[in-house]
């Protein structure tokens, strides 16, 4: 339960940035509240997400501190990474995903969509269909955008490595995040629920506590 004397002690440690605290404050309660709920209507169907976008917006720090944020308070807690987007690959992650309370899917079903489908790096039918199938069990797709230039940044600013990637180069970024919206269209009438959000301008906490307050408010729908 929350403790308001407990947290008040974190008060020295966010001394100089309180806004963030009650920022955080605020999306416990919500959490709590969601757990309430949760047991209240003896609720036990996953929610899953599925995250897409920008190389370097923030997808693996988000889905990372999200993971911590719920499985701390009793959350049954999956996060599944990177596949190789086959249709095995897909049926396992979906398999999984049944058997907890929240799935994070780290560049699962829609990255493997736009690779085939967009991205002509195959031809096969029955992966396309496979896609269209495994997104309409989908609760919510996250997609996380950023400039392309500030995505090559954030990714060398943060090495010690200077050879160059050449899928890292700012103009296969902006290749990537083109090839992301145009594979989105066609799918707009089987995805449930998009939350899309530009990183460009954001710290990692701020796009997670933005995130994570959005997926709140989706699963507690689900739940009503």
């Amino acid at each position: 339960m929350y403790d308001k004397q407990k947290y008040d002690k974190l008060i020295d440690i966010y001394a100089s940035d309180l806004d963030r605290l009650r920022q955080l404050e605020d999306l416990h309660k919500k959490k709590v509240h969601l757990m309430e709920l949760k047991n209240e209507k003896n609720y036990c169907k996953p929610y899953i997400i599925d995250f897409a976008g920008t190389p370097n917006a923030g997808i693996d720090t988000t889905i990372t501190m999200m993971t911590d944020f719920f499985k701390n308070y009793g959350y049954d807690v999956v996060n599944i990474k990177e596949n190789n987007n086959t249709i095995k690959e897909m049926e396992k992650i979906m398999y999984i995903a049944k058997n907890h309370d929240l799935v994070f899917i780290n560049r699962g079903v829609l990255d493997g969509y736009i690779k085939y489908i967009v991205n002509c790096e195959g031809n096969n039918k029955n992966f396309y269909l496979a896609c269209r199938k495994f997104l309409k069990d989908i609760d919510k797709i996250v997609v996380m955008r950023c400039d392309p230039m500030v995505a090559a940044k954030r990714k060398y600013f943060n090495t010690l490595a200077l050879e160059p990637n050449f899928d890292l180069f700012p103009e296969n970024i902006k290749n990537y995040n083109e090839a992301l919206t145009k594979g989105m269209m066609p799918l707009y009438d089987i995805i449930k629920d998009t939350y899309m959000l530009d990183t460009t301008k954001l710290d990692k906490t701020d796009a997670a506590i933005k995130v994570c307050d959005n997926i709140l408010g989706g699963y507690k729908q689900k739940m009503l």
